[in-house]
């Protein structure tokens, strides 16, 4: 009785083992030749780049990918759609868009799949190369034949007193001569604006320089005014410049010492009491300075 015990747990034992290993050569299991790939360094003008993870079923049954995903946008993906037999090799692909991402960069591709584990994390990494800046990329905008780095000009916060000047760098493309003028429209007289050169010769650079009197404004918060930009003498009414500040009064160490307090004589509150439909109301607030 001693060895019929012992026997039969030992026999268990090694039918469990059995199963186990049964099923695992069963399953489908997926093996890549390599799950992490280096472009190295990459040219950003060169376009998108890709690379295949070639893989092996090395289990006994098919393998079906039924989803493949990258981690952002700038990552598309592609892979063997139809079932995998035991043996046989399929693929992932990972297309890396280069354009606007100078710098290195890794990122992850997740394989789902019946495969034992069910998912597989695929990574690609690399360095992206900045392009040489174009004439195109330096002044990305265009008013007729000339091209400009901003097609507008934000002064940002400036005091009611200040009187401030900033300039937009600007270039002519073409090989001809062009006067560039703003003068189709009276400029505010807040705004000066000015050329320099104002001509510019083909091929040359220049800036136009704006100066912004803010007392002369008499407005507050953000205001803006477009200024008309002839070219050559020739207006275009879609050729226009525009020009904002964010106005703030500027007080004075008296103001500030001794600031205005405001009373309200009646108070805050104010009943109309029963009012008819179609009836007007209403009501004076007196406030004073205190």
């Amino acid at each position: 009785m001693r060895l019929i015990k012992f026997f039969i747990p030992a026999m268990l034992c090694l039918f469990l083992i059995n199963t186990t290993a049964y099923s695992q050569t069963n399953n489908a299991q997926i093996t890549f030749d390599k799950e992490i790939y280096d472009y190295g360094k990459i040219k950003e003008e060169a376009g998108p780049v890709t690379h295949k993870f070639n893989f092996t079923n090395t289990g006994a049954e098919p393998i079906i990918i039924s989803h493949v995903k990258a981690s952002c946008g700038c990552t598309a993906t592609d892979y063997t759609r139809n079932p995998i037999p035991p043996g046989a090799k399929g693929y992932v692909s990972a297309t890396y868009n280069p354009k606007n991402r100078p710098g290195v960069f890794n990122k992850s591709i997740t394989v789902t799949s019946n495969a034992e584990g069910s998912t597989k994390v695929l990574r690609i990494k690399g360095e992206v190369q900045r392009k040489p800046k174009t004439l195109e990329d330096e002044y990305r905008y265009k008013i007729g034949e000339i091209r400009l780095k901003s097609s507008n000009l934000n002064f940002g916060r400036v005091f009611n007193t200040d009187k401030v000047t900033k300039e937009v760098g600007i270039v002519n493309p073409t090989t001809e001569p062009i006067k560039i003028t703003f003068d189709k429209k009276p400029v505010p007289k807040h705004i000066t604006i000015k050329a320099v050169p104002e001509t510019l010769k083909g091929k040359e650079k220049g800036k136009i320089v704006i100066t912004y009197d803010a007392s002369l404004r008499n407005d507050w918060d953000y205001v803006s005014d477009r200024v008309n930009v002839s070219l050559n003498g020739m207006y275009d009414r879609n050729h226009r410049f525009t020009i904002s500040a964010t106005i703030k009064e500027k007080y004075s160490e008296q103001v500030i010492q001794n600031p205005p307090i405001i009373k309200f004589e009646d108070g805050t509150d104010f009943e109309f009491g029963e009012v008819k439909q179609g009836d007007k109301s209403g009501f004076a607030i007196v406030i004073r300075n205190r």
